[in-house]
C-alpha cells in the first residue's frame, strides 16, 4: 500500500480534506456548528447522494486499479470510488 501513497495524494488531491458524513441532513448539523463559531469552510461527501461512476477499465495485466489498492470499510465505497475509480497505475 504505500506504494500508492503519491498515486492516492495526487488523485484525491483537495477531496482529502472533505469530511464524508451519512447524509445531508448531518452535514447540515455541523455547518450550524460551525457558524456558531465563525469556524471557518468544509466540503461534504454525503455518502446518501453519492453515486460510485460507471468505469469500464483496460483489460491489461499491466494496469492496476487504484481504487482496489486502497483498504477502507465498504459503506464508504462510494466516496473513495467518487474519487479514485477513474485512476488506474501502469
Amino acid at each position: 500500500m504505500k506504494s500508492f501513497f503519491s498515486a492516492v495524494e495526487v488523485t484525491a488531491g483537495n477531496s482529502l480534506f472533505h469530511v464524508v458524513v451519512e447524509n445531508d441532513e448531518i452535514s447540515t448539523q455541523i455547518i450550524k456548528h460551525l457558524n456558531s463559531f465563525k469556524g471557518g469552510r468544509v466540503t461534504f461527501i454525503p455518502l446518501d447522494r453519492v453515486k460510485a461512476p460507471r468505469v469500464t477499465y483496460p483489460q491489461n495485466s499491466d494496469v492496476l486499479f487504484l481504487l482496489k489498492k486502497v483498504k477502507f470499510a465498504p459503506n464508504f465505497n462510494p466516496a473513495f470510488a467518487q474519487v479514485l475509480a477513474r485512476t488506474v497505475v501502469c
